[in-house]
């Protein structure tokens, strides 16, 4: 992973990850799709500029957000290492029990020895909602490739199911999908 292009990512209002004319954030433009899918507590693992938690707030969803690799950009997002233990079932307990975890175009972020960690915070919420795209990511501009992990949706189907109990796949585009 790459932290210090993340943070000028993230900090420059400037650079459009996705669709400048359409929201910044794939998890809002995604959320139409996956809406009817969330219950109870959420938490956003890698939440980026943490959009999604001010959508989600105005439909009176008590939200966690934890930005990716100590890149926290906005003032309510956790700062930690989504990869790594963070006692989400303790959490959740004390916010009432059933939770949705959503994580929206991060895995392929991620090298793929952390994603066992990602998938074991994921787990313990009871739902999850996971997108995934395929490709490069230097198309924003970036000396180094973000994407480090280039698999093809259908691969993405076939990981996610060997950790989820994966209900349904949508399309979103070609090479994008999202998982519930």
């Amino acid at each position: 992973m790459h932290p210090d292009l993340y943070r000028r990512l993230y900090a420059d209002p400037t650079i459009h990850y996705g669709d400048a004319n359409y929201d910044r954030s794939p998890g809002v433009r995604y959320l139409p799709l996956f809406k009817d899918f969330i219950k109870g507590n959420v938490v956003d693992l890698g939440c980026g500029r943490a959009q999604l938690m001010e959508h989600l707030i105005k439909d009176d969803h008590d939200i966690t957000v934890i930005s990716i690799d100590q890149v926290a950009v906005a003032p309510k997002v956790n700062a930690g290492d989504i990869t790594q233990p963070l006692g989400l079932e303790m959490a959740l307990g004390e916010l009432g029990g059933a939770a949705t975890a959503v994580c929206i175009d991060v895995v392929e972020h991620l090298p793929a020895e952390q994603l066992p960690g990602l998938f074991a915070n994921m787990k313990a919420c009871e739902r999850q909602v996971i997108s995934v795209h395929s490709g490069s990511a230097r198309e924003i501009g970036f000396e180094a490739e973000l994407h480090l992990n280039q698999l093809p949706v259908d691969a993405w189907e076939k990981l996610l199911g060997e950790h989820f109990s994966v209900v349904k796949r949508i399309d979103i585009e070609a090479g994008r999908a999202l998982f519930l």
